[in-house]
């Protein structure tokens, strides 16, 4: 599970898992901060490209598919192309992003 935050700055918990060497994204669900880190959400490390599955809902908030990873906290947040961005875990704003076909992802603690 990665823990992410929706633009709205709600959490929910973002299930991968490894099929055929790639982390593929299955499942998304409503959260709180509590319950991720109970979870031990804050200790996941993982690398690889992300998929979504068939059937993969997206964020359970906004409904959307794409994610940024911060650069300054290293945590998951909702993308939504054209927007400026406020990291919802550490606040640092952005409107540049990279597009990367593989990323690691070292949740921290909360």
């Amino acid at each position: 599970m990665i823990a992410c935050k929706c633009s709205n700055n709600k959490t929910y918990g973002m299930r991968v898992e490894k099929i055929d060497g790639d982390w593929v994204r299955t499942w998304a669900f409503k959260m709180d901060d509590r319950a991720a880190q109970s979870e031990g959400f804050d200790k996941l490390k993982i690398s690889g490209s992300f998929e979504c599955a068939p059937g993969y809902p997206g964020c359970p908030y906004c409904e959307g598919f794409s994610f940024y990873v911060c650069g300054r906290c290293g945590k998951v947040n909702c993308y939504h192309e054209g927007k400026k961005h406020k990291c919802g875990w550490c606040g640092r704003e952005s409107s540049e992003f990279t597009s990367v076909e593989k990323l690691d992802l070292s949740s921290g603690g909360y």
